[in-house]
């Protein structure tokens, strides 16, 4: 569904964020 998609993106862009925050430490 659409619905589904878009929170799809948002978690996979939370996602990225997460491990590029990480990489560092």
């Amino acid at each position: 569904s659409f619905v589904q998609k878009e929170r799809y993106k948002e978690v996979l862009k939370w996602f990225l964020l997460v491990q590029k925050d990480g990489g560092d430490s």
